[in-house]
């Protein structure tokens, strides 16, 4: 692509923050999804009813079911009470009652589930609405989109209300396989320090742990690796005559 095409290309990215590491047995806490389209930034929270979620903070949230407890101590018991609010969906509980029945564990992982598939969904059809082919942003390449994979494939959720079919969120019945570009790997030739600095002048985005302004910032990188990227064209004749003659 040309720095042009980089600069005018749809763009979808996803962050999520989970109670633990494992999709397996921990919860989706909340997702945030950032698109680009047409040169438009679009930002978009979705918190998830997770069966329990403490009322004010971690500190004496314990053995509490869906939980990883280290992902608490390191992660979750950092964050201030204002940010917790924000993350915190409605439907779920201060603390998971020790006199629960099964059924009633059920029913709150299947409220968790549909929240799940009506988001599936619900990305889907804007990534299936885009005028091109997008490209998926993340800074994790083993995390975001795989996740979103895994819950597809474990509750087997549709692409569409009238569909049997559970296929990746990384696959669009329109292009097929859609590429995955991780930003961190693509700022990696660049200088750590000088990234940062570029970062932090724009102050239209923050990495502050909202799914969604995280999302944002993924899709920033991405903007600023392409600049750079494109700043080095007219250098390139240059390295590979270099190596060349060092290869003589």
């Amino acid at each position: 692509m040309s720095a042009e095409d980089w600069s005018k290309a749809s763009l979808v990215a996803l962050d999520w923050e989970m109670t633990g590491c494992d999709p397996e047995v921990n919860f989706p806490v909340a997702v945030g999804v950032t698109m680009r389209v047409e040169g438009k930034i679009s930002k978009h929270l979705v918190k998830f009813p997770v069966p329990c979620f403490p009322a004010h903070d971690f500190k004496e949230f314990k053995d509490q079911p869906g939980w990883e407890e280290r992902c608490v101590r390191e992660f979750w018991s950092t964050l201030s009470p204002e940010l917790l609010d924000q993350l915190r969906h409605p439907d779920s509980l201060p603390e998971w009652p020790k006199d629960a029945t099964p059924e009633q564990w059920e029913a709150a992982v299947l409220k968790m589930k549909q929240a799940l598939q009506a988001f599936m969904q619900w990305v889907r059809h804007h990534i299936e609405s885009m005028p091109e082919e997008p490209i998926l942003l993340t800074d994790n390449g083993v995390y975001d989109w795989p996740i979103a994979n895994y819950y597809i494939h474990r509750y087997r959720f549709p692409e569409t209300k009238d569909s049997k079919e559970a296929r990746p969120l990384s696959y669009s019945l329109k292009w097929g396989y859609m590429s995955t570009y991780d930003v961190g790997d693509m700022l990696r030739p660049f200088d750590k320090k000088a990234v940062k600095e570029i970062i932090a002048e724009d102050t239209s985005v923050k990495h502050n742990h909202v799914p969604d302004e995280d999302a944002a910032m993924i899709v920033r990188k991405f903007e600023i690796a392409t600049e750079l990227t494109a700043a080095m064209k007219p250098f390139e004749a240059q390295i590979f005559e270099s190596r060349k003659r060092k290869l003589e």
